[in-house]
């Protein structure tokens, strides 16, 4: 049986942490959190997340955070769930020209395995250095440097680390940690990879993987959640260990993302 915290984590994934006012806002329109990040067009970062909490939701409702998102003029996101969200609001959703693009598999470990299914010499290392993170971003998404600083910049803000796999020592993948707590609870969410396309089939997001698992248990986490592209990462966190409890979907008028959310 998972915990609320649980639930809540799997759901929101990162943006289930307490946005400083310095980074951008939150604010709940009749049961529908809306999360906005300054200094960003990228609509990932920008989210309403419409759950079992929006029964209230109505035309007003769409009016007051397209409102929100407008005063900003930044582009946003709308996340559903296959669970819990009302199933009235997707009629609505067409109407104002969403349509879903990107279905994320919330996955949960909650123990390590005791033989770590994938084993390299890729040389990971935590990374700190705000540039180098910036441009393995924006070549590995890909996505404008202009979009990628702000990024990561909110993920540093947030408490997330930053892990890099070098190939042949070229830095060649990134991905991120954090962990969040409840009282005794720790729960470690895994976001933000990406590989540059020239070093995909080398062992690198796997390797972060065991990295970021691996650390976050070392860090007293009870469990480690995902929410992985059914594309792409889902297959290979279901190999590690990963057991899918959700499904969320991304609905945009325009996107380009892949990978973990």
């Amino acid at each position: 049986m998972l915990s609320t915290f649980t639930k809540k984590c799997l759901l929101k994934g990162g943006f289930f942490a307490e946005i400083p006012p310095h980074v951008g806002k939150y604010k709940c329109i009749d049961g529908i959190d809306t999360y906005l990040i300054f200094n960003t067009t990228d609509p990932t970062f920008n989210a309403a997340f419409f759950t079992s909490n929006s029964i209230l939701f109505s035309a007003h409702s769409f009016k007051c955070f397209e409102d929100f998102y407008d005063e900003h003029k930044v582009p946003f996101s709308i996340i559903t769930s296959n669970r819990d969200t009302p199933e009235k609001i997707f009629p609505i959703l067409r109407s104002k020209g969403f349509s879903p693009m990107i279905e994320l598999s919330c996955m949960i470990l909650q123990e390590p395995l005791q033989v770590a299914p994938y084993v390299t010499d890729l040389n990971i290392q935590l990374c700190k250095d705000i540039e180098l993170q910036v441009e393995l971003y924006a070549k590995a998404y890909p996505m404008s440097k202009r979009d990628a600083r702000p990024m990561v910049n909110t993920l540093m803000d947030l408490g997330y680390e930053s892990y890099i796999a070098y190939v042949e020592n070229i830095p060649s993948a990134i991905g991120t940690l954090c962990i969040f707590s409840q009282g005794e609870e720790k729960i470690g969410y895994l976001g933000g990879a990406a590989t540059l396309e020239s070093a995909r089939g080398n062992g690198a997001y796997k390797s972060l993987l065991n990295k970021r698992i691996d650390r976050a248990f070392e860090c007293g986490c009870h469990s480690i959640v995902v929410q992985a592209n059914k594309k792409s990462s889902m297959k290979t966190c279901l190999n590690f260990g990963f057991k899918e409890i959700d499904t969320i979907i991304m609905h945009v008028k325009q996107l380009n993302f892949h990978g973990e959310f």
